[in-house]
């Protein structure tokens, strides 16, 4: 686990490394009223952050999100997930990248997931309106679990995504994605991840949003789990 954070924290000072006045960043910062169904069942307030920036032929993105609820001291839910992926562009349109992942979900089963591994996309559409990705990778995958009789687990998988931006009007934007991870070693083991969004800018800074995601595990670490699980999120949105 500390391997994969330190090869990461690694990576981004290598990105970073001599070229802090070429790269342009951005980013933005999310506060959002959840609704969560599945193995939690809450209305709560949760924050998420994600930047990206590029230098030349390196693209860099990191999104990660954080929620947690108590009920009288009770702990109803406690779910982190951060995401990086460093973009190398090869050709036009083309491109290679290295990713990584860190998510802690134990109402799901997981104390935590973490996986590394790379990939390769294809920038299908790229317009002023409408803008369409393809990625393909493969990923290793380390699993502890917070339930069930196995506690932990390393495989390697294939997982495909799609991400779709459309710019409906000059402030408003839908943004759609959808990816399957298939455990490589145990075919009846898949994930399957959908999220959908539509953001209106009040101003440069300033936006509101919903989102909806699923979440579904096609083989649960035990029966005491549900499969799936689903988030719907109303935001605010700071940009920076």
């Amino acid at each position: 686990m500390k391997t994969i954070q330190m090869f990461v924290l690694f990576m981004f000072c290598v990105f970073l490394n001599g070229h802090t006045e070429e790269a342009e960043w951005k980013g933005d910062v999310g506060l959002s009223y959840v609704a969560t169904s599945g193995n939690t069942g809450i209305q709560t307030f949760s924050s998420n952050v994600s930047t990206e920036g590029g230098i030349r032929t390196i693209r860099c993105q990191i999104k990660g999100n954080y929620l947690i609820t108590k009920d009288s001291r009770i702990e109803k839910a406690n779910r982190l997930h951060i995401n990086a992926r460093f973009e190398k562009i090869i050709t036009a349109g083309l491109f290679g990248f290295l990713e990584s992942s860190y998510a802690r979900d134990k109402y799901s089963g997981y104390t935590y997931r973490a996986s590394l591994g790379p990939g390769v996309g294809y920038d299908i559409i790229q317009s002023d309106y409408h803008q369409l990705k393809g990625l393909i990778s493969s990923l290793y995958y380390f699993d502890k679990y917070s339930v069930g009789d196995v506690t932990r687990d390393r495989y390697s998988t294939a997982k495909s995504e799609l991400s779709y931006q459309w710019k409906m009007r000059e402030n408003v934007t839908f943004e759609g994605s959808g990816n399957c991870l298939v455990n490589l070693e145990n075919h009846r083991k898949y994930f399957l991840h959908t999220e959908t969004a539509l953001n209106v800018s009040i101003n440069n800074r300033l936006a509101v949003g919903i989102s909806y995601q699923v979440n579904y595990q096609n083989k649960p670490p035990s029966n005491e789990v549900r499969k799936t699980d689903t988030t719907f999120m109303t935001s605010l949105i700071i940009r920076f």
